[in-house]
């Protein structure tokens, strides 16, 4: 069963097949939108059930490892996705 979870090479490609492939390009501003954002819940029981939905401008696939999302608000947390996510 393929989960889309891959083994990375160590030297800027990931595993695929038995074969190393190269990673996925940088995103760029403007290839990753936010086009939703639940914050600050008030009307749902989970009143942490925060979230955001992404939309890709572009036809490639976006590796998403690594990248961060943070608040400045009152409550601050900071959201890194992992690796696998």
């Amino acid at each position: 069963m393929d989960i889309g979870l891959k083994e990375t090479c160590g030297d800027g490609f990931v595993c695929e097949n038995g074969a190393c492939a190269e990673e996925a390009p940088p995103v760029k501003a403007g290839d990753l939108v936010i086009t939703e954002v639940m914050f600050n819940p008030v009307q749902v029981i989970d009143s942490k059930g925060e979230w955001i939905e992404l939309y890709n401008t572009t036809n490639k696939s976006i590796d998403l490892r690594g990248l961060t999302l943070q608040d400045a608000g009152t409550d601050p947390h900071l959201i890194i996705i992992r690796c696998g996510s």
